[in-house]
This record gives structure tokens, C-alpha cells and sequence, in this order.
């Protein structure tokens, strides 16, 4: 088992400021074994807090 963390730099539609957070992908999820440098990912931002994501 491994893991990979995955550093985001986006722009909140709560706030339009950017933000950078870290993601952690599991290797026992899917998107751990397809993530690309440079790739664009679909996240959900945490309504409260602007810097917490999730895919």
C-alpha cells in the first residue's frame, strides 16, 4: 500500500481567491494510480473552510 500526496492550487467560487491545498490519495483508490503532474481535477471544496478539498 502507498500513497501520494498531490498539492492543489484553485480558485474558490465561495471567495473567487485561490487557495492551495494538500490532497492525500490513498493507493486503494483509483485516481492514486491515474494523477498526473499538470493534470485538471474536479474537487469539492468544504463549504466553511475554502482550504479543505476532497476529490
Amino acid at each position: 500500500m502507498g500513497h501520494a500526496t498531490v498539492l492543489l492550487r484553485y480558485q474558490s467560487p465561495q471567495d473567487n481567491q485561490w487557495h492551495e491545498s494538500r490532497l492525500v490519495i490513498d493507493a486503494a483508490e483509483p485516481a492514486f494510480y491515474t494523477v498526473e503532474q499538470g493534470q485538471s481535477l474536479n474537487v469539492r471544496v468544504d463549504k466553511t473552510d475554502p482550504d479543505k478539498i476532497t476529490l
